[in-house]
Order: structure tokens, then sequence, then C-alpha cells
């Protein structure tokens, strides 16, 4: 496996390794730019060749309706006693022109209320309403059937529509009918097509589990290099068990049977024969080396001031440098401050010690990589005791031939005995 991974990349230095266990990928770059990205094997997927497409989720569209909200700020009223005419034609009916001052208080400063109830009385139905602020307009309908159709009135100088609305007349708008999710094609195909080696579509419909359609099954097995199109639209049928496929301008298309939000096409890689599993187990699919870090010793929470009176050295090592002994105590050692700390350790080592934002000592080496290196040492103390000489009286021993007795040195002293 290893031998066979290098001799495709070819690449210095090898790629695949292993451990006697596992097997191991490993990039000839280093740093962020360092990438492995794990693909399943495409080499029977018909994707490319059928649909040029990536994979993907395709999703059908509610019906629209039209609701126009205008532009103009009418919480103050608006001035309609010059021109107070709008035309407006709804869902495919006759064009209405409408005097939307006639009923109010003061032409001049005709209220939202009021323009809503001179559309709706003259409509004939609640097409009209507000937010407190604009006005709207919402059709009745939903769909290709939704319209709304601002038309100039008779009389041009009692155009409101601008006034009331923020638009100029003529202006149309119509809804969109529901549409079945579809994924179509990215290119022209031929009368037939070559389904020798790449013949699988994994295809999804309606929130049913994606399978793989072997777009081939209904081919002579004799001419795979050359598939009729009519026989791949008849296979995705027959396997998906629904009318699915279709030639749209000589391209492949996949349309589901419903339409709406619901309506979906997925469209994914087929990767039968992927080994990655196998041999790998679950890796992420991409794997990004990272730039070389220096070390970096982040301390404990010095919020509070630390005492010390008692111990004030600290022993550092840097990279290859020799240990270095800094007194890191403040102008009172009792409430030493961690913005007095920082200094300390800097005038020795420069730019070794920063301050979070959290208040905890931070050290950071001047170097990057492997050889980066940061020590906090303990401090080494060969402490003396000294015991003045004592004498010791052993009294006399009345002994004969081959007598012996013990004699204890527990002193610090060397003695005869």
């Amino acid at each position: 496996v290893v031998d066979k991974i290098n001799a495709h990349f070819a690449i210095a230095p090898r790629l695949a390794s292993h451990n006697g266990k596992q097997l191991i990928l490993s990039s000839n770059k280093l740093g962020s730019q360092s990438r492995i990205e794990i693909a399943p094997p495409r080499s029977r997927d018909a994707r490319p060749t059928l649909m040029g497409i990536e994979p993907a989720i395709f999703r059908g569209q509610d019906a629209t309706r039209v609701i126009y909200t205008g532009t103009v700020d009418l919480r103050n009223g608006v001035d309609l006693s010059a021109a107070d005419r709008i035309k407006i034609a709804l869902d495919g009916a006759e064009a209405l022109e409408i005097a939307c001052a006639t009923a109010a208080a003061d032409p001049a400063k005709v209220k939202l209320n009021e323009l809503m109830l001179a559309i709706n009385l003259a409509v004939g139905s609640n097409v009209a309403s507000h937010d407190g602020k604009f006005l709207i307009i919402a059709s009745a309908k939903s769909g290709a059937a939704s319209q709304l159709r601002f038309e100039t009135p008779d009389d041009a100088a009692t155009d409101a529509t601008t006034a009331i609305f923020g638009i100029a007349a003529p202006r149309a708008y119509q809804g969109a009918d529901a549409r079945p999710g579809q994924a179509v094609g990215g290119q022209e195909l031929a009368e037939t097509v070559d389904l020798r080696s790449a013949r699988f579509l994994r295809i999804g419909v309606d929130g049913k589990a994606p399978i793989d359609v072997d777009c081939a099954a209904s081919a002579d097995p004799k001419k795979l290099d050359a598939v009729p199109l009519s026989d791949i639209e008849n296979a995705i049928d027959t396997q998906l068990n629904a009318n699915v496929a279709a030639l749209v301008e000589g391209k492949l298309v996949l349309i589901s049977p419903t339409v709406g939000k619901s309506s979906r096409i997925v469209v994914e890689a087929h990767t039968s024969g992927d080994a990655a599993p196998l041999l790998l187990g679950s890796p992420p699919a991409v794997t990004t080396g990272q730039d070389a870090t220096p070390a970096i010793i982040t301390g404990a929470d010095l919020l509070t001031p630390v005492d010390l009176r008692q111990r004030s050295l600290l022993r550092l090592g840097v990279d290859d440098a020799r240990p270095v002994d800094i007194d890191i105590a403040g102008f009172a050692p009792q409430v030493t401050f961690l913005h007095e700390i920082v200094p300390q350790i800097n005038a020795v080592v420069p730019g070794l010690a920063v301050a979070t934002d959290d208040d905890r000592l931070q050290l950071t080496s001047p170097t990057v990589g492997a050889q980066s290196r940061l020590s906090v040492l303990p401090l080494r103390y060969l402490e003396l005791i000294e015991y003045p000489p004592a004498p010791l009286d052993i009294p006399a021993q009345n002994v004969r031939h081959g007598d012996r007795w013990p004699v204890t040195n527990d002193g610090a002293a060397a003695v005869e005995a």
C-alpha cells in the first residue's frame, strides 16, 4: 500500500509511510501551507460525465404572492390636497382609480387609516393595511395569479402614487408558482455516452436516502461505450421509481416529482470502492499543518498583588542560554503587582514577559519551532550545618584475648579507634 501511494504521487520526502501498525500520510511542506485532503474516489462516479456539477442539494420553492410595502413614512400623514389619485389592478382584474382623500378629515394631512379605508372600500376587500409607518397592498392569491399593477390615473396631474407609495407609475409585480427541486446538468451531452467505467449517479429525491443509480442498467451490456440518453433516463426513473430524469436543451436534468420547499433533489458523489475507512479509520477530510510557534508559559491570576518578601527570585531558562536568576520583587515586596514584575524580567531578558488581558504573567520565547524552549527552574541551595565538637567518654574495659566491643561514631568529625 505504501509503495503504491508513493509511486503515484512521486514526491520527496515520501507521502506515505508506516510504523508497523498504521498507515501514515505526511505532507512534504511545513507550516500552514501543509495540507492533506482525503476525498472519496470517483473512478466509477458518472456525475462529472453526465451532470458536470458538484455534489449539492437542490431545493424547490413554495408559491409566492405579491405584498407591496410602500417606502414613504406616513406616520404624520401625507398632503393630498393637490393630487390624491392612485390606479391599481389586483390579480388580473381591471385597473381601478381611487380617490384617497375623499373621506379624509383634512386632505392636506391624510392619515394612514384614512388611506387604508379609502382603498379597501373602493376595491371591496381588505387588500390594504399598514404597520404604523408604511402603507401595504397585498394580493389575495398566490403563485403566478398573484399580481399587482400600478397605473397612471386618467388625469396625470392628480397622480399621488409617488406621494403614497414612493414609486412612479406604471409599475407591475407578479408572484411565482411553486417550483420543484431540480438539478440541471452543466454540460450538453452527445446522443450516446461512454459508461464503461463511470456509470453510477448517487441521487436522493424528496427526503429519501440517496441511492446509487446504475445509469447503464437499461443499456445493452455489449455497447456500454455508447449508451443512448434515452436508456440513461429510463434507468434513472426505474431505479428511483419516479419520473425524475429529463433532457432539456441537451442537458440531463433531475426534477423532483413534487413542488414546494419540501421538494428536494440530492446529488452526492458515488464512493464505492473507497479504501480510506479500512486504511485510515475516520480521519478528517482535510488536515492542515501549523506554522512554527514559540514556547509560551502563562502563569496564575495576578489580579491581586503577591507577597515576595521571603522568595523573590525567578530562575528562567530561555532556549539554549544559561539560566538566569531574576529578582522580581516590587518596590514593596509584600505587595508586588504584575506591572512591576514584567519590567523586572524584561530588563534581564528583553521582550520575554507581558501581562495578558486577564492579568496573568506570560513568558514567550524569542524563537519558534522545536528549538524554542522556556524553563522555570527551581532554585538550588547547599545547606551546611556545623556541629561543635564534644568529647566522648569511653569507659575502661576489662578484656581478655578474643573479646570485642562496639564503638559508635555519631558525630561529624573523624576519630581514631
